[in-house]
């Protein structure tokens, strides 16, 4: 893959992963108000939550492999 490939795949990803954050953030935080006390809101985006760590994750690794061909195309 081009650096440019692997960039603008790296980009969509990210702003997935904030899109998804921010969703899980303000859908957690509009729960809570309603549930009663010592109850874990968490529980309902637990699936949610693993899959944009996950996407958080490759974002990290992609952000190498852009780093790596960019030092490439210089020499």
């Amino acid at each position: 893959m081009s650096r440019k490939t692997i960039s603008v795949i790296g980009n969509i990803l990210f702003v997935l992963t904030m899109v998804l954050a921010v969703y899980i953030l303000v859908n957690n935080y509009m729960v809570r108000k309603s549930l009663p006390p010592g109850v874990c809101p968490l529980n309902n985006n637990r699936i949610l939550i693993y899959i944009t760590i996950g996407m958080a994750i490759l974002t990290f690794i992609l952000s190498f492999f852009e780093k790596g061909s960019k030092q490439k195309d210089r020499e």
